[in-house]
């Protein structure tokens, strides 16, 4: 790989569907920055809402490129082609209903430009109605990750996708984001990258997320998406996590925490596909807690209505802490 030099270059990619007045608010917050990124690409995923208006006064502005796709083909899809068009070290994202803080680049290139490290990513402050929360830090101080598995059940994440940069080499021997994925492809990029490498994150707030747009709080993940994710997860660390670096415990609670989830979002969607996301519990026999076992020992034999009208409490339960605690 490169080494990392004060003259590094950071290509920025933002997707973009739909949402011409959030995008205009996160250029806004690109414009501002202390150090404006070296090339921007903003990749159009087929959407209805044409956006050339949009960014009319910003290309005389910013380093921009316009890319519109042929068809809609989702965020993974439309990052990973943005991506592949930039020409710097290192690649920072930002969804269009985000913004950054004015130093958000400034802190992201000081980080890797004198520690070395393929992956940094700030904390963040996210919008939900009106509160806007801090995201949870696991340190006082900026660190490399040592666990990442002890991070991912985080009621808030100490970092998201518009808070990270990855190098260009790094992401391209990932192979980028999973675009098959419906639900966690971002975290399991992440869980890649510390199998493979570094994670630096920096005890700094310079993103506000925006849990605002319409979806993004109230979106349910069914139990199909989520046993996709946990495959994705489970080969992943099959493949690449031979080293001494995974901890056991941590990855075998975050896997039965995942499961367990399945089995809940199955329970309210309907009694088949409970039975069939239940008889492949011995799947997880290694890794599933004597608490969730218990839960779904309990949880098992009851009637549909009963186990739907649990299961949805659990689920508003998690939802509740998730946003407001």
């Amino acid at each position: 790989m490169k080494q990392p030099s004060a003259n590094s270059s950071f290509g920025l990619v933002i997707p973009y569907y739909n949402q011409p007045e959030s995008l205009s608010a996160c250029l806004d917050s690109v414009l501002k920055q202390s150090r404006i990124p070296d090339q921007l690409i903003i990749v159009d995923d087929a959407s209805q809402v044409g956006v050339k208006d949009t960014i009319a006064r910003f290309k005389a502005l910013l380093p921009l490129e316009l890319c519109r796709l042929p068809q809609n083909v989702g965020p993974s899809a439309a990052r990973n082609y943005g991506a592949r068009k930039l020409d710097t070290d290192y690649i920072l994202f930002l969804d269009s209903d985000d913004c950054w803080k004015p130093n958000h680049v400034e802190v992201l290139a000081e980080v890797v430009e004198s520690s070395g490290v393929s992956f940094a990513a700030t904390a963040y402050d996210y919008r939900f109605g009106e509160k806007l929360c801090r995201s949870i830090s696991p340190n006082s101080d900026s660190s490399i990750v040592t666990d990442i598995f002890s991070l991912l059940p985080s009621l808030r994440l100490p970092f998201i996708t518009s808070s990270s940069c990855v190098s260009k080499d790094l992401f391209s021997q990932i192979g980028g984001f999973h675009e098959g994925l419906r639900l966690g492809e971002d975290q399991l990029l992440w869980v890649r990258v510390w199998l493979n490498s570094d994670i630096y994150l920096i005890n700094s707030s310079t993103v506000v997320y925006n849990m605002n747009t319409p979806g993004s709080a109230t979106k349910v993940s069914n139990s199909r998406e989520i046993l996709d994710y946990l495959s994705e997860i489970k080969n992943a660390v099959v493949k690449e996590g031979s080293g001494s670096k995974l901890r056991a415990r941590s990855y075998h609670r975050y896997i039965s925490r995942q499961y367990f989830r399945a089995c809940v979002a199955a329970a309210c969607e309907s009694e088949t596909r409970f039975k069939v996301i239940y008889s492949q519990k011995a799947q997880y026999s290694n890794e599933l807690s004597v608490l969730h076992n218990v839960a779904l020992f309990f949880i098992n034999p009851l009637g549909y209505t009963v186990r739907k009208k649990v299961c949805s409490k659990l689920l508003s339960l998690a939802s509740w802490l998730r946003f407001f605690k």
